[in-house]
């Protein structure tokens, strides 16, 4: 049998390299206040027996919803290794991302490799996926909303809708910010499913009312604690509709070495990265332009209908910031990630159709620019134990390697003392609090016996030094 290798998918192959460097160190990545205090929440509600009732407060008050903290309570109960809790979060993250994507391939009925490609490559992706954070879940999630939004706009069944709004849901009580994704379904059902709409109205009064019931307890401390002067607020709409401009960035790189490491920018790879930005910009707006000719020729198909869901989702979400006068911060554009990653394999859909090898170079080179940079960035941060970032700092394998010896130590002697100095850990100190009392509920090694420790900032990278006396 002879191997056809023109219709080969050549554009898995960076979207599962990057997949695999992404489960390579799985400890090597932040931790910090949120991390921290996220895994405190889930100690506490595990020891109390009880399911978690809310996640992190907001910047206006609100308590999140706990979704975070009951998948790190689950976890907890077969380990208290933070860094194999981190492992396989990245798994199940990337299980599902990859999932999601080859559902969604399947019902447009184009090759998985470019969505995957523009969606795995990403540097801001490829650190979140792996993060032990609360709003990364966003991505898988709208991952597999977006799926059942295509299987609606195709088929106009409710079963579709109803998997759909079931993770608008979930998105919101995740984060209220996502709740802008569901004007975006809004616009989808209003503009192509309208006969389903009259169809189906009582089948979507009824599950919208269940899932009001059962969000209930969680809405009502939503509009209680509610208070958008807890922190400064932006003065006009100016300033916050400039900052959500930028929302694309989380699909490239462009960004992302200033925000988690300076010194990653500088190498080659980061400066090659900067190549990879505009191609996928590129691909982006051709996939806006398209749509747009296509739905004024109205020539759409169901690839079309969901792009423009997606452009009026990033529209509502530009438009959010300005109108409740809210700071943009980069890990929110992870809401709107999954609209541009549709508009972007809708533009290289179309530029394959007519120049196949050429849609298909230009984004390979692409994604292999930010798969060598993410080697890169990889093995620099294992290399110094950190970056040299305000966003990164010490990495969780670090922190927990120095925490289980500190521990260790205590065991062997209940007068054990610790001096700390390390800036980070004395202005912080709860996530390595809480990295303590997970050791404590390990078995750790015999140690020697020594009356007290100093822990000092590493003299190479962004390590800790741990220097025991006795």
């Amino acid at each position: 049998m002879k191997l056809n290798w023109k219709k080969i998918d050549w554009l898995l192959l960076p979207a599962l390299a990057a997949t695999v460097l992404a489960m390579l160190y799985p400890g090597d990545i932040p931790w910090l206040g949120d991390e921290g205090a996220l895994m405190a929440l889930a100690i506490n509600a595990n020891d109390a027996g009880v399911p978690a009732s809310h996640g992190l407060i907001g910047s206006v008050g609100i308590a999140y919803g706990a979704l975070a903290v009951w998948m790190h309570q689950i976890l907890l109960l077969f380990t208290a290794d933070p860094v194999v809790i981190a492992a396989i979060k990245t798994g199940v993250c990337l299980l599902v991302s990859w999932a999601a994507l080859w559902r969604i391939s399947r019902i447009l009925h184009v090759p998985l490799g470019p969505g995957a490609s523009f969606f795995f490559c990403s540097p801001f992706v490829w650190l979140y996926s792996r993060m032990l954070w609360d709003n990364v879940l966003l991505l898988p999630l709208s991952l597999w909303y977006a799926a059942f939004l295509a299987d609606y706009l195709r088929e106009g069944r409710f079963r579709a809708a109803a998997g759909a709004i079931v993770l608008l849901a979930l998105m919101f009580y995740l984060h209220p910010l996502s709740g802008v994704i569901a004007l975006g379904f809004a616009v989808g059902v209003l503009c192509f499913r309208r006969v389903e709409l009259r169809r189906d109205w009582k089948r979507y009064a009824l599950t919208g009312t269940c899932l009001l019931l059962a969000l209930s307890p969680w809405l009502a401390s939503f509009f209680r604690d509610y208070n958008p002067d807890m922190y400064a607020r932006p003065q006009g709409v100016v300033e916050p509709l400039l900052g959500t401009l930028p929302s694309f960035q989380n699909l490239t790189g462009w960004g992302f070495s200033d925000r988690f490491a300076p010194e990653a920018g500088l190498s080659i790879p980061g400066t090659l990265l900067l190549f990879s930005v505009p191609v996928i910009l590129f691909f982006v707006l051709l996939g806006g332009v398209v749509v747009v000719r296509r739905f004024r020729n109205r020539e759409t198909n169901t690839f079309d209908r969901l792009a423009c869901c997606s452009a009026a989702t990033i529209c509502f979400y530009s438009l959010l910031f300005p109108l409740f006068r809210l700071n943009p911060q980069p890990h929110y554009n992870s809401i709107v990630l999954f609209a541009w990653l549709l508009l972007a394999w809708r533009g290289f859909t179309v530029l394959r159709g007519d120049y196949r090898t050429l849609a298909t170079v230009l984004l390979g080179l692409a994604c292999m620019v930010e798969v060598v940079f993410l080697a890169d960035f990889s093995a620099g941060v294992h290399r110094s134990a950190g970056a040299n970032s305000p966003y990164f700092g010490t990495t969780l394998a670090q922190q927990w390697v120095v925490a289980r010896n500190l521990v260790a130590a205590k065991r062997a002697n209940p007068d054990f003392q610790v001096q700390v100095q390390v800036d980070s850990l004395n202005r912080h100190p709860l996530p390595f609090r809480v990295l303590t009392a997970l050791a404590e509920r390990t078995k750790l090694p015999e140690f020697y016996f020594f009356s007290r420790a100093v822990l000092l900032p590493s003299r190479t990278g962004c390590g800790i030094d741990q220097i025991f006396l006795k």
